[in-house]
């Protein structure tokens, strides 16, 4: 394997790295403005109501809870990932290593 393919494969698999990471920042900032939106409402009504709230909007939040858990739990595995990879990769440059 050339060097010049080594190095565009270790590129790509950077960029996907990233696009992955990306998409997953992106879900986990959806799924909880959702959890917060459902929140805030409840607490709004909480607060003008009392007693008599409807706090309806609350069901399934523990589902919602879980999705959020997951996906940060996966960030978090790729953030490593990425890590030990950029480290590995440094490593190449390090003479000493050899």
């Amino acid at each position: 394997m050339s060097n010049k393919n080594l190095m565009q494969k270790l590129s790509e698999n950077f960029i996907a790295a990233q696009t992955s990471m990306d998409a997953t920042v992106g879900d986990l900032r959806v799924r909880l403005r959702g959890m917060i939106a459902r929140m805030e409402v409840v607490l709004n009504e909480l607060e003008d109501e009392g007693v008599g709230a409807d706090v309806s909007a609350l069901a399934g939040l523990s589902d919602d809870s879980a999705s959020v858990e997951r996906l940060a739990r996966r960030l978090g595995e790729q953030q490593v990932n990425v890590s030990n990879a950029a480290t590995s990769a440094l490593k190449a440059s390090d003479p000493r290593g050899f």
